[in-house]
């Protein structure tokens, strides 16, 4: 009955499925089988412990996949369980992480730095490549981890990634994520095309059959996981100066898109890199000013530092 769901969705309904089965455990009611009451009670368990506006309406959705609503419309349709929602939205309105990004211009900086990418250790190469990738597609880091050597297409020196767009966040019925493709860069510390050289020659042989991208820096050698990845880019930006006790690997998305926006890149050509349907998911979740380091101050206390 399910597996028209991603296996993401199956990990995101999981602990609600289960919060649900111990309180309809206590409550003497059948898992599948509930009133709108029995969900109301439920989901006011969510509020009462301050969640989110999103972890209700996922508990919500959680319960809509199996559970069979006995006085009314089924959970999706129920005009009672839909007001709740918006009254849990107005309660805990959901607040924005940051206001402000880090800016992109100083990574970029610190990692031009490097004069010889070619002797880096392979791990080092790893996590510099993760960071070029996201900056230069506005992806998040699943679309690093979903990249394979056949999405990887290579002519006169220049590469285009076409990534199979049912792995990502934001695929849905007919979305197509628009092919990245960069040529050689004058600065190779920078260059997303050297470092992909680099790393390709330099895993070919280590990499047996593995088709995923990236592979783990140490025997035995394999497809990297997603959390693997995901701590190769947050160490390379916390290397590059961004404060990671505040910011997450994800943080490339927002901060590469509004960088774009800031240099007057057209929102629509924003939108396709970044694979968004509406203007309004930008402005809404990833626009933000982006941090500007206080010259002047460090001026100032530069002869005491």
């Amino acid at each position: 009955m399910l597996m028209w769901r991603k296996p993401a969705s199956f990990k995101a309904y999981n602990s609600h499925i289960k919060k649900w089965f111990i309180f309809s455990k206590e409550k003497d009611i059948p898992n599948t089988a509930a009133s709108t009451g029995n969900i109301l009670d439920f989901l006011q368990t969510y509020v009462d412990k301050g969640l989110s506006h999103s972890s209700v309406a996922n508990a919500r959705a959680a319960l809509g996949s199996f559970v069979h609503i006995t006085d009314g419309p089924e959970i999706s349709k129920n005009v009672d369980i839909a007001q709740f929602i918006r009254g849990a939205f107005h309660f805990k309105p959901p607040r924005a992480k940051h206001t402000a990004v880090w800016d992109t211009s100083l990574v970029l900086q610190k990692l031009k730095e490097c004069e010889d990418i070619y002797d880096l250790p392979l791990l080092v190469l790893s996590q510099r490549l993760c960071v070029l990738i996201l900056l230069v597609s506005g992806q998040r880091v699943q679309y690093l981890h979903g990249l394979t050597l056949d999405d990887l297409k290579q002519q006169n020196g220049c590469y285009t990634l076409s990534i199979n767009p049912a792995v990502l966040k934001q695929a849905r019925p007919g979305f197509q994520l628009k092919s990245l493709s960069f040529g050689k860069f004058s600065c190779e510390g920078i260059c997303v095309a050297s470092h992909l050289d680099i790393y390709t020659h330099r895993t070919r042989k280590i990499r047996k059959d593995v088709k995923q991208l990236l592979i783990t820096t140490t025997e035995p050698f394999g497809p990297a996981s997603k959390d693997t990845v995901s701590r190769w880019t947050k160490d390379c930006l916390h290397k590059c100066g961004v404060d990671m006790s505040t910011f997450g690997p994800n943080s490339c998305r927002s901060a590469s898109t509004s960088k774009a926006y800031a240099a007057n890149v057209p929102i629509d050509t924003i939108m396709q890199a970044a694979g968004w349907a509406r203007p309004s998911t930008f402005s809404k979740f990833y626009k933000k000013e982006i941090k500007v380091v206080n010259v002047f101050g460090n001026a100032v206390l530069a002869d005491h530092n």
